[in-house]
């Protein structure tokens, strides 16, 4: 695995994914691949390609916070992209930021007014 895991290790990675994967090299669906490496808590984009001659490659892209999403409640966040997802709060290293509110298919658009 390679890319940015900053909040996420290859261990951890490891026991998210593997069990949830069926199939050998040549028959593993790498767009399944791509949906779970993706489900992971912080993983905002996978990349998985086939390296002969018995690997797969997986190149990941976290998310980076910029603000709190929603109610206190929630552990949501907005990226830079706008984008809402799921996270760990425990795992902020910045935890000084703002909190924005809305619809969340209205995302970016209040990421751009603020």
């Amino acid at each position: 695995m390679l890319g940015e895991v900053e909040h996420n290790n290859a261990v951890t990675l490891r026991a998210n994914v593997v069990g949830r994967l069926h199939g050998n090299f040549f028959t593993i669906d790498l767009g399944q691949v791509k949906k779970v490496f993706e489900s992971v808590p912080w993983v905002r984009k996978a990349t998985v390609e086939r390296e002969f001659p018995n690997r797969l490659r997986v190149i990941l892209q976290e998310h980076h916070p910029v603000a709190y999403w929603g109610d206190e409640s929630e552990p949501r966040l907005i990226n830079h992209y706008g984008e809402v997802f799921d996270a760990n709060l425990g795992e902020l290293e910045e935890e000084r930021m703002p909190r924005l509110s809305g619809p969340d298919s209205q995302s970016q658009q209040v990421l751009a007014m603020y």
